[in-house]
């Protein structure tokens, strides 16, 4: 095996750590999106998500309001992360195995 396949096996060993380590934390933050609902003159916010094919709802108090949101968006920027790396897993497979 040459230095040039080691180092490709080497990366693609290092990707799917780096994956794995994302997709856990990816589990771990809330999915869906924030909405403000008007009640009585009001606004109140909410986390809302698909659970199969039900939307769920829960209130967000405003001191969370933030720290939901910022949780939400490391989501999000965690989603796009493992999309790259999936992609580029998927470009050294087609590596390796020419």
């Amino acid at each position: 095996m040459s230095a040039v396949d080691e180092l490709i096996l080497e990366e693609a060993e290092r990707l799917k750590r780096i994956r794995t380590a994302k997709l856990r934390d990816f589990d771990m933050l809330p999915k869906g999106s924030i909405r403000k609902k008007r009640i009585n003159g009001r606004e109140y916010h909410y986390l809302q998500w698909r659970d199969g094919k039900r939307i769920r709802c829960k209130y967000i108090p405003a001191d969370e309001l933030e720290a939901v949101s910022n949780r939400i968006d490391r989501r999000n920027n965690l989603k796009n992360e493992i999309a790259a790396i999936n992609a580029d897993l998927s470009k050294l497979q087609r590596i390796i195995k020419a």
